[in-house]
């Protein structure tokens, strides 16, 4: 019986990792295309950042049933602070 736990365990746990790479990846892309919009920002001499692109990014997440809004809110608060330095560090230096 425990033998059949530990092997149950094992398989979700290896989709919990397969999930964690995604998850990795996406992040990975996702701030490779932040230096990129901060390098374009960079060349046209803006130096906003979008809060209103934020807003539209958690309203379009938010309305998912299956993760709590306020986990996708907390989530991507970290994303956007996280962006935010990464680009204005980009447009700031010389």
């Amino acid at each position: 019986m425990r033998k059949n736990y530990n092997e149950k365990l094992e398989t979700l746990r290896d989709q919990i990792d397969s999930a964690d790479k995604a998850l990795y990846e996406a992040l990975h892309n996702r701030l490779q295309v932040v230096t990129k919009i901060a390098d374009l920002k960079k060349e046209y001499g803006i130096l906003e950042m979008s809060k209103s692109r934020q807003t539209e990014i958690l309203e379009k997440l938010s309305y998912h049933e299956n993760i709590p809004k306020s986990l996708i809110t907390k989530l991507y608060n970290i994303i956007f602070e996280y962006s935010i330095q990464k680009q204005e560090s980009i447009i700031n230096t010389k």
